[in-house]
């Protein structure tokens, strides 16, 4: 039994682009399916599949450090990770010609023009939490870019000061 899914979603973020929509939905999709059951996705975005195939081992070994839209791609591998089905994703060549793209297309404009956000479920079961990069995957400069990006600015309010001074 093949079951289509397409839905309308509209996702608050700095930079929506085809391909983030296109990742959200599938996330969204892979969360919404039976763990048990097949899930066959189809994606014009070369980013969401090579990212899903290519790419996620890649990353997952370096703890993400460098990975574009690593929020949404770390909880779509978690997702997987989950599932004891088999999950296959496939390059769409033309999505003009393929079953749904019609709707899917329609879908997307009207998507646009909803007035609330849905925000995608982003949140990773502990167990399937990676956290960090594997040594064996990286070298010390990719070490301090992760170090970087996980560390916040601490205010200082002497600088503040300092600057009214000026």
């Amino acid at each position: 039994m093949i079951t289509n899914c397409i839905i309308a979603l509209r996702i608050d973020l700095k930079n929506p682009t085809h391909q983030i929509g296109e990742l959200a939905g599938v996330c969204w999709a892979i969360k919404r399916e039976p763990l048990r059951k097949k899930l066959h996705l189809i994606g014009s975005s070369k980013l969401v599949v090579r990212g899903l195939t290519t790419n996620l081992l890649k990353w997952e070994a370096k703890g993400f450090i460098r990975a574009t839209h690593k929020d949404i791609f770390k909880a779509t591998a978690a997702e997987l990770q989950m599932r004891t089905a088999p999950t296959t994703f496939q390059q769409a060549k033309s999505s003009r010609n393929l079953r749904g793209s019609k709707e899917a297309y329609a879908l997307a404009k009207e998507g646009t023009y909803k007035e609330t956000y849905d925000e995608p479920d982003l949140s990773i079961e502990p167990k399937f939490d990676l956290a960090g990069a594997q040594l064996s995957e990286i070298s010390q400069a990719l070490a301090y870019e992760g170090i970087c990006e996980q560390r916040t600015l601490k205010y200082k309010r002497g600088l503040d000061i300092a600057l009214d001074i000026t």
